[in-house]
């Protein structure tokens, strides 16, 4: 319960920024609604960050290390045809915003 009370004071604070924030900060309100969310889970010790300080600055990469990949038929064809749709949706909005675009600006 507490990770949501966070997580909806994230989006409160994203929401807020983007509304009532200039341009700069607006734009940059997720990356601030981060940091604001990492601020109060501090004092209640929510995040850990041990194993991140005993971490090398570099190491080898094992490949496969979880298990080799594994392909499904049936999930990568629902995936093609979603992409496909969201593929058709954006070229109908970027030919929309096009034709906008040239009736706003003839002479």
């Amino acid at each position: 319960m507490q990770g949501l009370g966070i997580a909806l004071f994230v989006l409160l604070v994203i929401l807020g920024l983007i509304k009532w924030g200039s341009g700069f900060v607006a734009n940059v309100s997720v990356l601030l609604g981060i940091i604001a969310g990492g601020d109060p889970r501090e004092p209640a010790r929510v995040m850990h960050f041990e194993k991140v300080a005993l971490a090398s600055w570099g190491a080898i990469v094992i490949p496969f290390r979880f298990g080799v990949p594994q392909f499904h038929v049936v999930p990568s064809n629902h995936h093609v045809r979603r992409m496909i749709v969201v593929m058709i949706e954006s070229l109908g909005m970027f030919l929309g915003a096009r034709r906008d675009h040239r009736q706003d600006h003839q002479p």
